[in-house]
């Protein structure tokens, strides 16, 4: 079975991620340790690092509110990169910075370790629901094995592109229409 860690347990990274306990054996991290008791309560498992979760998981999920947080979460003090290795899988479900993003998955790629960009519309009861919108891009061999843990998170995911930061992107031109149409 899939080991996938998933870090940021905020209100959306929480309802997100209970969608894939039964389906993959899941591993959480988050700074707050009610959202990772809630979880384990579910059926995860907590680590004690984001580096032990990543050397322990084959795809990490990551749902932050910021690039700068996701930067910090990987490349940061006991850092999940640190844990990652080659033929690993960061999936970002971030809503950030799309140049920024395309820059972590370049330093990512150094390690052997393939990026996926994929954030998520629809807010927080369409996450409960598995109602969510997720708009992804990367490679073909990223898409490959991302494709089905997103999958299990919502029946709406679109891919849009190879390029990491597209999806970014696409999530950034969505809102700009959802803000004028209201």
């Amino acid at each position: 079975m899939l080991k996938i860690g998933y870090v940021g347990l905020g209100a959306m990274g929480s309802s997100l991620s209970k969608h894939l306990i039964g389906s993959y054996d899941l591993m959480v991290f988050d700074r707050n340790p009610t959202a990772v008791e809630a979880l384990v309560a579910l059926g995860a498992k907590a680590a004690r690092s984001g580096t032990e979760l990543a050397r322990i998981c084959d795809v990490v999920v990551l749902c932050l509110p910021r690039t700068s947080d996701v930067n910090d979460a990987l490349f940061g003090e006991n850092g999940l990169a640190q844990g990652l290795s080659p033929g690993k899988l960061v999936i970002d479900q971030t809503s950030g910075i799309p140049r920024e993003t395309a820059a972590i998955a370049e330093k990512l790629a150094l390690l052997g370790v393939a990026m996926v960009d994929a954030p998520v519309s629809g807010g927080i009861p369409a996450a409960q629901n598995r109602k969510v919108t997720v708009i992804a891009s990367g490679s073909d061999a990223a898409w490959a094995t991302a494709e089905p843990v997103l999958l299990a998170m919502t029946n709406s995911v679109f891919r849009c592109g190879t390029r990491v930061g597209d999806g970014q992107a696409l999530k950034l031109v969505n809102n700009a229409i959802g803000a004028g149409y209201r």
